[in-house]
């Protein structure tokens, strides 16, 4: 699926597209759809948006794959708050509508090997966004949402223990000069049954090395169901 605003999905003038409300929207997608026993695969942004989805009383979801990505507040990781403050700002607004910041200047940077960014893949994350209110109105937020959903970040941290036990794999790059080793470490922590496995790229393992991770999800879930 899309997440609205992103891909061929709508974008509704009255909807805030911060991660909170992605989550409420893929909640009524799954639900309208009646599905369960579901794999989440989460992904940067999609950590905050899909892992309501396991952490709910009522959880649909069977297997973890977790992929450079977060669910906890950014308060007193002092590198994170500074960058997420510039991006957040007013000058972060103008650079995100008139430069397209995020697509870019921050995907490339967050390659560990800028070659793997080829220009048609480039083009299919550009491709969305050819316009400048489409970018402060759909990516911007997710900018402000960094610190100015931190409170929401730390409810979800609340229920981390509702995930212990769970089938999991962890697919981290451990060049992502954004989502470091450290946040590895706490993912550890919080899935100590799940399978880790450490690529030397950057935030887009899935981009980077798509065999890898391919590979290592297909033992995963062959593992998990044999279970």
């Amino acid at each position: 699926m899309d997440n609205l605003g992103f891909g061929l999905s709508d974008r509704p003038r009255d909807f805030d597209y911060r991660p909170e409300s992605h989550a409420a929207v893929l909640r009524a997608f799954v639900e309208r759809l009646g599905l369960r026993d579901i794999t989440l695969v989460v992904h940067d942004f999609g950590g905050p948006i899909g892992l309501p989805l396991a952490l709910g009383e009522a959880s649909v979801v069977r297997r973890l794959v977790v992929l450079n990505t977060w669910m906890w507040s950014f308060q007193g990781d002092a590198e994170m708050v500074r960058k997420a403050r510039m991006a957040s700002g007013t000058i972060g607004r103008l650079l995100y509508r008139y430069a397209n910041f995020s697509l870019r200047v921050l995907t490339p940077y967050a390659y560990g090997d800028r070659t793997k960014l080829t220009p048609r893949i480039h083009q299919q994350y550009l491709a969305p966004f050819q316009d400048p209110e489409s970018r402060e109105r759909v990516l911007w937020p997710l900018a402000r949402a960094m610190l100015g959903s931190g409170r929401y970040y730390d409810s979800l941290w609340l229920m981390r223990d509702r995930l212990k036990g769970m089938p999991s794999l962890v697919v981290w790059g451990l060049k992502d000069p954004a989502f470091q080793p450290p946040l590895l470490e706490r993912w550890r922590a919080t899935l100590p049954q799940a399978n880790i496995v450490r690529l030397p790229v950057g935030h887009w393992p899935q981009e980077e090395s798509p065999d890898e991770v391919t590979r290592a999800m297909q033992d995963f879930l062959a593992s998990s169901n044999d279970t």
